[in-house]
């Protein structure tokens, strides 16, 4: 699958498997990553880390249904859709 150019959403992207799955998606050449974490500042303390693409940042918790809304309602005002 080609990657390079591709608008994709990661949650739980601040630490752990979801930063290193952030870390290769860039190496692979995605530069523009949504990412979705309960806590603000490991989400900011990351897109001040990878300045060289276009991180979107939404602090959201994936089980409550209106984060899940929030989180769709912010990855169409900016982007207006994803790849993957």
């Amino acid at each position: 699958m080609e990657l390079k150019n591709k608008k994709v959403l990661v949650t739980g992207g601040s630490a752990g498997i979801g930063k290193a799955i952030v870390k290769e998606l860039i190496r692979y050449g995605v530069k523009d990553i949504a990412i979705v974490g309960r806590k603000e500042e490991p989400l900011e303390a990351l897109k001040a880390e990878l300045k060289s693409v276009n991180i979107l940042t939404i602090q959201a918790d994936v089980s409550a249904v209106e984060d899940i809304n929030k989180m769709v309602s912010a990855i169409s005002r900016e982007w207006g859709g994803l790849d993957i």
